[in-house]
């Protein structure tokens, strides 16, 4: 099997979905205020998808938002923490899989005795 230099690692791969990238912001940017438009910056997504995915999160319990003026900020709740530290708990556990890949692809195990 020949190695593709364009190939997406695990993380990459696994998670280009925008859903878990704005969990990972908003749980590991807590006290920071967020905006739809802010993540939306943020991820590089159109502003409108991730207003749509704001109202699926709030219907599912997973964020609050809190409208102060003409902006809405975006908060986790109990439950919406409870998600999103098992959704980097998984990114992370990926990238440790990936990095061993990439170790063993290149052909170096750390255990030939060089």
């Amino acid at each position: 099997m020949s190695q593709d230099t364009n190939q997406l690692n695990l993380v990459e791969r696994f998670t280009k979905g925008v859903a878990s990238s704005v969990l990972k912001i908003l749980y590991q940017n807590q006290g920071t205020d967020w905006t739809a438009s802010k993540l939306s910056r943020e991820t590089g997504t159109v502003y409108a998808y991730l207003s749509r995915l704001g109202s699926e999160f709030e219907e599912r319990g997973l964020i609050t938002r809190e409208e102060v003026g003409r902006s809405k900020y975006i908060t986790l709740t109990e439950e919406g923490e409870i998600a999103a530290k098992s959704v980097c708990n998984h990114l992370d556990e990926l990238e440790r899989v990936d990095e061993m890949l990439r170790i063993k692809q290149a052909g170096g195990s750390g255990t030939d005795g060089d």
